[in-house]
C-alpha cells in the first residue's frame, strides 16, 4: 500500500518535471522565495534595532 502510494508519486514528480508550461511557475515561486528569504535577513536588524528602542523607552518611563 504504502509502495504503491510512492510509486504513484514519483509518476506525479516525473510528470511535473516534463511539464513545461509548470516551469514558469516554478521560476515565479523560487523567485519570491528568495526575495522573502532577502527580506527576513534585512529586516532581522531592523528589528532588533526597534525593540532595543522600545526598551529603552519602557526603562525611561519606569524610572528605573
Amino acid at each position: 500500500m504504502v509502495a504503491s502510494k510512492l510509486i504513484g508519486i514519483c509518476r506525479y514528480i516525473k510528470q511535473l518535471i516534463r511539464n513545461t508550461k509548470g516551469q514558469g511557475m516554478t521560476e515565479y515561486v523560487l523567485l519570491i522565495a528568495f526575495i522573502a528569504l532577502i527580506v527576513v535577513v534585512a529586516l532581522t536588524p531592523v528589528g532588533n534595532a526597534v525593540g532595543a528602542k522600545f526598551t529603552e523607552i519602557v526603562t525611561i518611563l519606569s524610572g528605573t
